[in-house]
């Protein structure tokens, strides 16, 4: 018995080192989803990718497609603006087959402009959908500037 007793404690101290190291590749591959913490009160800073680019100059162009003389150019600004919140909202990984089951599915605690949103899609389908639907620019204005704090609260603008 004697004779097997260095060995044992060879196999347990290889065992310990494998445990060890099987600890650490674990810590080391789950660095990547900790939470991203505020030191001393500065906040992260985001960093700005392709797609932010990509839906900046999106809304940028339908900001200059629209004359604020023209009802019919900020109808078609509204329509654009809600295919564009819809696109984000998608993105966000909110899912269902229409607007409205994405927005159903969003939190007012987390998100303080989805009831302006709501609204903002409201009008678009009434703007869409009911031919005698009276418009006044006011309500125009309104809901685009509903979509504008929806996209600023997101962080596409």
């Amino acid at each position: 018995m004697t004779v097997y007793l260095p060995l044992i404690n060879f196999v347990v101290l290889g065992l310990d080192i494998v445990i060890i190291a099987i600890f650490f590749f674990a810590l080391y591959q789950a660095w990547q989803f900790r939470p991203k913490l505020r030191i001393f009160g500065r906040a992260p800073r985001k960093v700005l990718t392709l797609r932010d680019a990509v839906l900046k100059e999106r809304w940028q162009e339908i900001l200059r497609k629209i004359r604020p003389d023209s009802v019919s150019s900020m109808k078609l600004g509204i329509i654009e603006a809600d295919k564009m919140a819809d696109d984000v909202l998608k993105r966000m990984g909110f899912g269902g087959e229409h607007m409205a089951d994405r927005l159903s599915q969003m939190n007012q605690a987390d998100f303080s402009t989805v009831k302006r949103l709501w609204d903002a899609h409201r009008f678009r389908n009434n703007l869409v959908h009911s031919p005698d639907f009276e418009v006044r620019p006011e309500a125009l204005d309104r809901a685009l500037r509903s979509y504008e704090a929806f996209f600023r609260e997101v962080g596409v603008l």
